[in-house]
């Protein structure tokens, strides 16, 4: 793993974590290749965060959309308890440092 090799073990590396996946499934379930995605990202986003949260110089951000996506209540309340999941299914909210916006 390239990530594990010492000569990057003093370098911050910084992951932003699944552009646009997990914001689709708060707003676009009702296209048929997000749903069909599903549990693809479920499953596989919260492994990737847990198997990066075990590298020390590692800091990772997940994709929150932007405002314009995301900035309405009921597309926030989704987005949340989506977020929710994945980070628990990950090993909890220290596992990231925060989000990514734009």
């Amino acid at each position: 793993n390239i990530l594990k090799q010492s000569k990057y073990s003093e370098l911050t590396i910084v992951a932003l974590i699944e552009p646009d996946s997990l914001p689709n499934l708060a707003t676009n379930m009702n296209v048929a290749k997000c749903e069909q995605a599903q549990t693809a990202y479920m499953t596989c986003i919260p492994y990737a965060i847990k198997q990066l949260a075990t590298l020390p110089n590692v800091v990772q951000y997940v994709d929150a959309a932007h405002g314009g996506w995301l900035g309405w209540t009921n597309n926030m309340q989704k987005f949340t308890q989506i977020i929710k999941t994945v980070l628990t299914s990950a090993g909890g909210v220290d596992t990231i440092r925060g989000f990514a916006s734009n």
